[in-house]
């Protein structure tokens, strides 16, 4: 699944800014990203395709998330709760890392229940199977 769009550090700067990112994923004083954002990247991708796997297939999947800003959002709070991990400072009960993972994977379970739009879905994805149709309520009055 992992294909085409592919989240870098740089995309990680851009929502967290590099100070937090280096302060998260430096491992050796160097003030850089060390090893480990890589594989969170790819363990937060691969979360979001499993979820997003629930409504659409794969090649929709990639229009999703090269065309929408809050699905990688979602999937970049994902990579950054996987580099938390283990972290004493961010990983703890209801500590930054829990937060980051819970709202990463709620919007993308919403997106996937259907209970949320994709921009994608207007522009080239196709519609959500699981879209609820709204539903329509008759309700008869009764004039005295």
């Amino acid at each position: 699944m992992s294909g085409a769009m592919t989240l870098t550090q740089s995309d990680m700067e851009l929502r967290f800014g590099p100070d937090y990112v280096r302060q998260v994923f430096g491992d050796d004083g160097s003030g850089r990203a060390g090893p480990r954002l890589a594989p969170s990247l790819l363990v937060a991708r691969r979360t979001a395709d499993a979820i997003l796997m629930t409504a659409w297939p794969a090649d929709t999947i990639e229009k999703i998330l090269d065309e929408d800003d809050a699905v990688r959002a979602a999937v970049l709070d994902l990579a950054m709760s996987e580099g938390m991990a283990g972290r004493p400072t961010w990983d703890f009960p209801d500590g930054p890392r829990t937060s980051l993972r819970k709202a990463g994977v709620d919007a993308l379970k919403l997106l996937a229940d259907g209970e949320r739009r994709s921009i994608s879905e207007t522009v080239s994805a196709g519609t959500n199977p699981h879209t609820r149709k709204a539903k329509v309520q008759v309700v008869d009055r009764v004039f005295a």
